[in-house]
């Protein structure tokens, strides 16, 4: 099952980030899709998934990229660097391949806000503080990370969902043992987790996105001329070919060849009249003298 899973993870990673879920029931089949999925309803299901009321809706684990700027998530599957988890996902709910708008963890909150809605408080915390943070200890206190972040209880207490950022420098077995121990805990009713897609998969779609805008790919090639019925946009559901017809020359052409058949006309005219001027075909010498030119 973990060499499915990696594979699987590979294979996706080309085109989106993977993400997975475990909620409900253990004992169901997890469910593997391929399909496009975006984000949000990924984390609908999660807290729809949730029958009971716990102290915490769901938590979502979120994976920086590598020093490389691939996805963590199949950068640490591949390697067997989380084998408690790879040891969960029998258990795990879904296994989505393909989800969207996990480009920042700015469009990650953006996203799980706008699916939790307004009813649900959710709040983005690091690695460090949700394991220092209990979802018993509700006091108005503060305190001091080892990464120097202030952590405020109460803000976390009053939260339904976590969003966790795991930095890209968080020790392997630290992620290993904290998300397993989140999907074990029943005060948490589901678990996601999922990664910030990799850095070339982003500059693709930007490209694509801006060649598409350009309008490159959106013109179809014309090779010959062709001449449209004026009736052809009356019926839109007809056949494309419908009321079209191929011609030899198109009204531009066939003005242009008559307006120079014209000119050459005119030009010969020109020229034949001018041919036709009479003049003397003898000249003298010597002029005749003033007074007796007649």
């Amino acid at each position: 099952m973990k060499t499915i899973v990696t594979l699987a993870a590979l294979i996706s990673s080309v085109t989106a980030a993977p993400a997975i879920l475990w909620a409900g029931d253990s004992s169901s089949p997890t469910i593997h899709s391929s399909a496009a999925t975006e984000f949000g309803t990924v984390v609908k299901r999660a807290l729809s998934s949730t029958s009971k009321d716990p102290s915490l809706l769901s938590a979502i684990f979120v994976l920086n990229r590598d020093k490389d700027g691939s996805d963590g998530l199949t950068s640490l599957s591949s390697t067997g660097s989380l084998p408690k988890i790879a040891a969960l996902y029998d258990s795990a709910q879904s296994i989505e391949h393909y989800v969207r708008g996990l480009d920042s963890m700015k469009s990650i909150t953006k996203n799980a806000r706008s699916a939790a809605g307004s009813v649900h408080s959710i709040v983005e915390t690091t690695l460090e503080e949700f394991k220092a943070f209990s979802v018993t200890d509700s006091s108005d206190s503060a305190t001091v990370a080892s990464d120097g972040s202030v952590m405020h209880k109460r803000a976390l207490a009053n939260a339904n969902v976590f969003i966790v950022r795991v930095n890209e420098k968080a020790c392997p077995k630290a992620i290993d043992a904290t998300v397993s121990a989140a999907i074990g805990n029943a005060d948490i009713g589901s678990v996601i987790l999922t990664t910030m897609r990799s850095m070339n998969e982003a500059k693709l779609e930007r490209d694509l996105q801006h060649k598409s805008k350009s309008g490159r790919y959106n013109q179809p090639p014309q090779r010959r001329r062709k001449l449209a019925d004026e009736n052809e946009n009356d019926d839109a559901d007809s056949d494309f070919e419908a009321g079209i017809y191929f011609v030899n020359f198109s009204p531009n052409i066939f003005a242009g060849f008559l307006f120079f058949l014209f000119f050459v006309f005119i030009t010969y005219t020109g020229i034949s009249c001018m041919g036709m001027i009479a003049n003397d075909n003898v000249y003298t010498k010597v002029y005749p003298a003033i007074g007796r030119e007649a």
